[in-house]
């Protein structure tokens, strides 16, 4: 038996579809509610669910507060990565509402403050456990990364500062990952994993950035920062290692309740991605179809064998309408 983990920090993830893998892989949930340790200090108001116009606005509110607070502590530091964030926030206010997550995406307003990301302590843990074989698939933005997303600008915008050093990777990384210490900590998490214990890693993300379809330029900040957290030994695989939903959308639209309609499109988005990154686990995915598959009612039944043909005999028994009887009635 292979043992999976799921890192995700949000559970609207393990939802719909997702079900049918109960008892096959354990859902870990990364908080998303607790700002992270460097903002910890800022006051924003707490989420407030009476109704959905006011958690919108606490939430809007939360993330323009926090967010704020994250970019102002790396301006301060001289970070070339969040002193850019801070050039676009001022010159663009399109930008900004991207930045500070003003804006809906798929037509929800998240939850995108720094968080703490997952527990690396935990995560060992649990690999260094001596059991079968595991793999890991984890989430990307505030799971691995404490930040939610990247701001790619326009026209490679990101991608080319990086090229030419007026962003330097190292300022990319020491923010998205939390600081030095955190960044220095998922590192040796993956070298541990993968140089030690021998674990498929798989990382699924909803963020459409990391395309291969969509955004293959934007893709290329992806394979930067892997290839920098990650054990040399393990560069050729980078590239398969990273999923995007965006590469197995079908249909852009929605209907009835977005959020309930948002929420079934990305289970079965991951649900698409993990069948397709665990083609030799088929034994652990095999009833996917036949759990969900639509039950047909034991009267509905039939078989190649039931089509009347001209020869078929009708039993005395079968009822026929009175017009029935008048069509087969000789004439006088």
């Amino acid at each position: 038996m292979i043992k999976i983990r799921f890192y995700d920090n949000e559970e609207t993830n393990w939802e719909n579809d997702m079900r049918i893998f109960e008892g096959q892989m354990e859902f870990i949930h990364v908080n998303e509610y607790v700002p992270n340790v460097l903002i910890s200090s800022i006051n924003a108001p707490s989420i407030d669910s009476s109704s959905k116009e006011t958690k919108l606005i606490t939430i809007g509110e939360r993330n323009r507060i926090y967010i704020s607070e994250y970019i102002n502590y790396w301006v301060e530091k001289g970070n070339t990565y969040a002193l850019y964030l801070k050039d676009m926030m001022t010159a663009n206010l399109v930008a900004s509402n991207e930045i500070l997550k003003q804006d809906a995406w798929e037509g929800v307003l998240r939850i995108g403050y720094p968080n703490n990301g997952l527990n690396i302590e935990d995560l060992l843990v649990w690999s260094s456990e001596i059991s079968e074989k595991k793999i890991l698939l984890t989430d990307w933005d505030r799971t691995i990364t404490v930040v939610e997303g990247m701001y790619f600008g326009e026209k490679n915008d990101l991608l080319n500062l990086l090229n030419s050093d007026e962003i330097k990777l190292d300022d990319l990384l020491i923010y998205i990952m939390g600081g030095e210490e955190r960044l220095e900590m998922i590192k040796y998490m993956f070298n541990k994993l993968i140089t030690e214990y021998d674990m498929p890693i798989y990382i699924l993300t909803h963020n459409r950035n990391a395309s291969k379809k969509n955004y293959p330029e934007n893709r290329l900040v992806y394979m930067k920062i892997l290839k920098s957290v990650m054990p040399s030994s393990y560069e050729d695989n980078l590239e398969d290692m990273l999923y995007s939903s965006a590469d197995y959308k079908e249909n852009n639209s929605r209907s009835g309740d977005v959020n309930n309609s948002y929420r079934k499109y990305k289970s079965t988005c991951v649900v698409k991605m993990l069948k397709d990154i665990l083609p030799k686990c088929n034994d652990l995915f095999g009833g996917y179809k036949r759990r969900n598959r639509r039950r047909r009612s034991k009267y509905t039944r039939t078989s190649k064998y039931t089509r009347r043909s001209k020869y078929t005999r009708t039993s005395k028994n079968t009822r026929t309408s009175k017009k029935t009887k008048r069509r087969k009635r000789k004439p006088k």
